[in-house]
C-alpha cells in the first residue's frame, strides 16, 4: 500500500513537472512567434 502511493505522488509529481516545462515552452514558443511576426510587419 505504501509502495503504491509512493508510486502515485511520484508519478505527480512527473506529471506536474511535465506540465509545467510544456507551459513554459509554449509561452516561449508564442512570444517568439509573435516577435518574428512583429519584425515581419516592421520591415
Amino acid at each position: 500500500m505504501l509502495l503504491l502511493a509512493r508510486d502515485l505522488g511520484q508519478a505527480a509529481y512527473w506529471e506536474s513537472r511535465v506540465s509545467i516545462v510544456t507551459v513554459a515552452i509554449t509561452v516561449k514558443t508564442d512570444s517568439i512567434v509573435k516577435a518574428l511576426r512583429r519584425a515581419f510587419t516592421a520591415f
